[in-house]
């Protein structure tokens, strides 16, 4: 059988789905958060938990939107 018509482990259930979106958006809140408190202490630190923060919300919405 050719590798691109084998399903064996590439799908995944729901529960699974939705535990790794909460983790994701856990994720996002948090970089934001401390992007937030570390803008005026440092800003170099700051810019790099925007950059990542905006990376996770763009994976988020790749995973939300109808396909």
């Amino acid at each position: 059988m050719y590798p691109q018509y084998c399903k064996i482990g590439k799908i995944t259930s729901r529960a699974s789905l939705k535990l790794r979106l909460k983790q994701l958006e856990e994720q996002y809140h948090r970089f934001m958060e401390e992007a937030y408190s570390l803008m005026y202490i440092d800003s170099g630190i700051s810019d790099i938990l925007f950059f990542e923060a905006l990376r996770l919300k763009k994976r988020l919405l790749r995973f939300k939107s109808p396909v």
